[in-house]
Parts: C-alpha cells; sequence; structure tokens
C-alpha cells in the first residue's frame, strides 16, 4: 500500500474519485490532503482508495477551501458521473442518514444541519446535470485564502435568516421556507444553479422575491 502522495491521480479511475468526493462533500472533511487517501492494488492490477483520518469531518462550520480538497483540480471530476453512481446519490436518504449520526454518534445538531445541507445540494446538483467538480466548487471556498464564504454557506446563512424571521413574526411556516429554500436549488432556475451561466447568486434571503409564498404566509397570520 502507499497514499496518493507517491502515485500520480492519472492512475485512479473516474469513478474511485468521484466516490471519495462525494464522501467529503457529504462529511464536509476540511483535510482531505493526498497523505489522507491510501491505495490499494487490486487483483485486476487496478487501484482503490481508501480514505483514512476523519478528525475535521462533520464539524459545526462548513469553511471548507478548495485547497482542503486534494481532489477538486483532478481532471476525473469534471467527468460526467456514471449511472451507478447517480442513482446511488439520488437515493440517498438525508434525514435517515442524519439520524443514525445523531443516534450513534452524538453528532451536534449544528454539524448535521451543514450535512443535510450538503448532501442536499449534492443530489440538487446531479438532479441539475452538473458535475461533482461544479457541486464542490459550490459547498468550498474558493478564493486565494479560503476567506470568501461559499456558495453552501450563503445558502445556510438564507436559511437562518428564515428562521429568525419566524420566531420574530409569529406567523412564518416550515413549508414557505422549504419551499423558498427549494427554489434556490431548483435547476429549473435557481438562482444557486445560475452560477453555471453567471455568477449572479442571491446573498441574502431579503434578496429572494417571497411573493409566490403568501399564501403559505397567510395561512398562519
Amino acid at each position: 500500500e502507499c497514499s496518493m502522495d507517491d502515485i500520480s491521480p492519472s492512475m485512479i479511475s473516474v469513478d474511485e474519485v468521484h466516490k471519495i468526493a462525494i464522501l467529503d462533500i457529504r462529511l464536509m472533511n476540511a483535510d482531505r490532503n493526498s497523505a489522507n487517501l491510501l491505495c490499494r492494488r487490486r487483483s485486476d492490477n487496478t487501484i482503490q482508495l481508501v480514505p483514512i483520518d476523519h478528525g475535521f469531518c462533520l464539524r459545526s462550520v462548513a469553511d471548507v477551501s478548495w485547497m482542503d480538497w486534494c481532489w477538486l483540480d483532478w481532471p476525473q471530476t469534471k467527468q460526467p458521473i456514471s449511472k451507478e453512481t447517480r442513482d446511488y446519490i439520488l437515493s440517498l436518504d438525508i434525514e435517515r442518514d442524519a439520524r443514525l449520526l445523531r443516534e450513534r454518534l452524538n453528532i451536534s445538531r449544528e454539524a448535521l444541519d451543514y450535512f443535510c445541507a450538503s448532501s442536499s445540494l449534492l443530489k440538487a446538483g446531479v438532479r441539475a446535470g452538473l458535475s461533482l467538480y461544479d457541486i464542490a466548487v459550490m459547498c468550498c471556498r474558493n478564493d486565494d485564502l479560503g476567506e470568501v464564504p461559499s456558495k453552501l454557506e450563503m445558502l445556510f446563512s438564507m436559511a437562518s435568516e428564515l428562521a429568525e424571521s419566524a420566531v420574530e413574526n409569529g406567523r412564518w411556516h416550515h413549508a414557505a421556507a422549504s419551499r423558498a429554500l427549494e427554489e434556490q436549488l431548483s435547476p429549473k432556475g435557481g438562482s444557486l444553479f445560475a452560477h453555471t451561466q453567471s455568477k449572479a447568486v442571491h446573498k441574502t434571503m431579503s434578496a429572494v422575491d417571497l411573493s409566490n409564498y403568501s399564501e403559505d404566509l397567510a395561512s398562519f397570520s
């Protein structure tokens, strides 16, 4: 066995790279350097990646930077996902997984919120036909110093603003909040995915047109 410190990424199959990318996006792993990927040669001479050292996963912050994911600039991440991988991602039961993490590992509520957010973004991106590279770029900070919040952090901030609004006005319902956020994740014009054609994205919930959710609001006034 060796690690990815010792071999070229060109020796790794697309599916193996995608497997690690999916794992790190869901866990928001902030320490996926090449030494944390062991390489095991199979009997057919292909290489299996074995991820290790997950001490910086499932944290209560989502400040993952492009430099934290060694695989982000590997060309495999821009390749289309296989049907098997697509089916796997779309079949993920995020709420069930979050419940297991809470019950068996006592993961904090804040960390689970980010787990659910990144997993939801992963599923929505796949539905929209994006590559894992495109999805990963939305989940991590992309400036040179890793200080500018990611699209995922912006989305999470929007959700937090909705929660605060619910407390303040006493008549907001989760259905309206869910519909607003789902619209941002929609491949049919959601602003979070608009970056693939332009750089526009809502920075706060106040920038979202909530008129479409008036019926939800009215029912709880």
